[in-house]
């Protein structure tokens, strides 16, 4: 079973407890807090369905201690070019420890910078539950590396917060996260150093038929479950599975990729869904091999 079907089949997310909210919160603060929670939590599961998975093994991780908020993640093979392979992505991994790890990563609409921003909502595991994050990263992309910064996801929490203890919790909520940023650095560095075509193997799971009627024909649609594995010391290669010309597959999802031409241009492609829905569907996962 995938982290994602974990959540899901979860019948509530449990919020996030915080020293200062539960020692301090009046009903009426607390219902505000619970509705903000609400909130996240529906959109946890709506993003759980669109997003596009990818699991990466656990030694991927950079075995170094957690940076002091503010401080540089490393990130030198990443520039202003680097996009997130989908608009919306999940990652999940275990740590050291076998925590599991699972974080939603989008791009930040909002940021204005010349390098891109992603805005990163991990969720924990903890006593056989799920918990919501008490805050929400926003990764800013440098040259040379990466700053993080957080924010509290309930704004009458954040109004909680003691002003002589701020620092503090902002300090300690971004080292919290670092596993979560360290995972996405990993994935995005593998996928700026590898082709598109680089996948060394496809796990093919679950197929099956549903029928429909189109034009008075009875037609049978195919829908079919991949996992697409990238090794990350797999040989990069141009040559893949040739589709026979005027044949049309199913609709699947083509994620974001470099485009290399021989001048030495280099443009941004995004992903894109491509496909005839009417033969079926193809629906995927990404898993990395160390």
């Amino acid at each position: 079973m995938s982290y994602a079907s974990e959540i899901l089949n979860n019948k509530k997310i449990c919020r996030p407890v915080m020293t200062w909210e539960s020692e301090n919160a009046t009903k009426a603060q607390d219902k505000l807090i619970q509705e903000d929670y609400l909130k996240l939590e529906y959109n946890v599961r709506k993003w759980i369905k669109r997003a596009q998975h990818f699991t990466l093994p656990t030694n991927l991780y950079f075995k170094r201690d957690p940076y002091p908020a503010g401080r540089l993640w490393d990130g030198e093979s990443l520039d202003k070019s680097v996009h997130l392979p989908y608009p919306l992505i999940s990652l999940s991994s275990n740590t050291a420890n076998q925590i599991k790890v699972f974080t939603f990563a989008q791009e930040d609409p909002t940021y204005s910078g010349e390098w891109p921003a992603w805005v990163l909502c991990p969720m924990e595991y903890r006593s056989d539950r799920w918990h919501l994050p008490p805050a929400t990263i926003r990764v800013t992309q440098e040259k040379g590396g990466a700053r993080g910064s957080a924010s509290l996801v309930s704004k009458t929490v954040a109004q909680m917060v003691p002003e002589d203890v701020k620092n503090e919790v902002y300090t300690s909520l971004i080292d919290s996260m670092g596993y979560d940023i360290e995972m996405l650095f990993n994935l995005l560095t593998i996928l700026h150093d590898q082709p598109t075509t680089a996948i060394a193997k496809t796990n093919t799971g679950t197929l099956y038929k549903s029928k429909s009627v189109n034009h008075g024909r009875r037609v049978t649609k195919k829908h079919e479950y991949k996992e697409l594995v990238i090794n990350n010391h797999y040989a990069p290669t141009r040559s893949g599975v040739s589709i026979p010309t005027g044949v049309t597959q199913r609709a699947h999802t083509r994620r974001g990729h470099e485009r290399h031409y021989r001048n030495g241009k280099v443009i941004w492609i995004d992903s894109y869904t491509a496909g005839d829905a009417s033969k079926g569907t193809i629906n995927k996962d990404y898993r990395v091999e160390a």
